[in-house]
């Protein structure tokens, strides 16, 4: 019999009790994971990230939250190419499957991204009341706050390839 344990590493771990969702209010955040999977219930494209400031006083700032669409569902795929379009700071047509994969590959491209989330309430086809997200590219002075807030906080690392120009003249 092996001394083994299933649960040997878990004192490396963070606790998880599932995705946090983006809730109401205007959020600046660090993209910390763009994935896609592959499930029993299908398939699914998620960006994890960390909140970094926030309009709802109720919003943990410092926690980590997702953002998950089904791509089985209406429209999933037309917001996931406005995620990407706001992130990449792109045209529509420059958005491909081909981009798609590289976004949620093993490069991880988009981590240490900052950018704005804008969650507002809408009801869904069922009559279900939802926080739906908006995504926007961080710019100027709001760059720079989230850029502050992130080292403050120290969540961040290493920034996005598309911001690190733009973060060396912040940090200058």
């Amino acid at each position: 019999m092996s001394d083994e344990s299933m649960f040997d590493g878990i004192e490396d771990e963070k606790s998880s009790e599932g995705g946090r969702y983006f809730p109401e209010g205007i959020h600046a955040v660090m993209i910390s994971s763009v994935k896609r999977r592959k499930g029993f219930k299908g398939k699914s494209f998620i960006v994890e990230a960390t909140l970094l400031a926030s309009t709802n006083p109720q919003a943990a700032v410092g926690s980590d939250y997702t953002w998950l669409q089904k791509m089985e569902k209406e429209g999933a795929l037309s917001r996931v190419k406005t995620f990407a379009m706001r992130a990449t700071n792109s045209e529509e047509n420059e958005i491909t499957s081909a981009v798609m994969e590289q976004l949620a590959g093993n490069e991880q491209p988009l981590v240490g991204l900052l950018i704005s989330v804008e969650g507002y309430p809408t009801q869904t086809k069922k009559g279900d009341n939802i926080t739906a997200v908006k995504w926007v590219t961080l710019e100027g002075e709001k760059l720079k706050g989230a850029y502050a807030t992130a080292k403050r906080l120290g969540v961040f690392k290493q920034p996005c390839a598309l911001q690190a120009e733009i973060l060396k003249k912040i940090a200058a």
